[in-house]
């Protein structure tokens, strides 16, 4: 069931290893955790969608992989070098009915077990580095939740469109999208601790439509604000 995400990550462990063997290199390994605040964009294309959505707190953990080969000499120029990792993220989104409703706001939370794939740009001498990356990440739906769900009667009587992930329509367990980040890292004693401010969009549409002639929004699309805080430990030899 899981074998695509099995294959990615089998594959960034063997690239890992592989990288690690290297001489003249640097790498990270470590782990992270941190909390965004996520929501959901939800629309049609030929129809008018009518949803009050709003953000919901979310949260992360996993595992972080930074990987450096190269240095240029020039001290003003930008560094390239790799990130990915393994985590566990959960998205969502509320949504607020009208007040003579006298409904609570409704609200869905995703965990994901994610796949980033990020190219770094980074900048800094000595200790401490700041840098940018922008990338891809694969996902796969692990966990659903709701509160605050309307019975099917009160859905019924809505002036408001009322719009959940439901796995027996087909809505997607697997998804893609693009993330970027800014952040720094700095390397003490015992071990690198790093912050990241990192913001994410799913290119892939969260709802399962079999044609636009359909209510079902044909643009369900997450994304997410957060922070994330790491501790990781370095290997390598190459200078810094």
């Amino acid at each position: 069931m899981l074998s695509s995400m099995t294959r990615i990550v089998v594959f960034i462990l063997l690239a890992g290893c592989c990288l690690f063997a290297q001489g003249q290199t640097r790498s990270y390994l470590g782990v992270r955790a941190g909390a965004q605040v996520s929501s959901a964009y939800i629309a049609h294309t030929a129809l008018q969608i009518n949803m009050d959505v709003g953000f919901v707190e979310t949260a992360h953990a996993g595992i972080v992989f930074k990987h450096f080969n190269f240095r240029s000499q020039n001290p003003k120029a930008l560094q390239a070098g790799f990130q990915s990792g393994i985590n566990y993220i959960q998205r969502g989104w509320t949504q607020t009915f009208q007040p003579d409703r006298e409904l609570a706001v409704y609200q869905t939370k995703l965990g994901y077990l994610e796949v980033p794939i990020e190219a770094i740009l980074y900048w800094g001498q000595k200790r401490t580095k700041m840098y940018l990356t922008m990338g891809l990440y694969y996902e796969r739906l692990l966990a659903d939740q709701s509160k605050n769900r309307p019975t099917d009667e009160q859905i019924a009587d809505l002036v408001e469109d009322f719009f959940e992930y439901d796995p027996g329509r087909g809505d997607r367990k697997n998804g893609y999208g693009g993330r970027f980040a800014f952040g720094a890292f700095t390397d003490l004693p015992f071990g690198t601790v790093q912050l990241e401010l990192f913001t994410s969009i799913s290119f892939s549409g969260l709802f399962e439509f079999t044609n636009r002639t359909t209510d079902i929004p044909d643009q369900s699309n997450l994304y997410s604000i957060g922070l994330s805080v790491a501790y990781m430990l370095r290997f390598g030899e190459m200078e810094f």
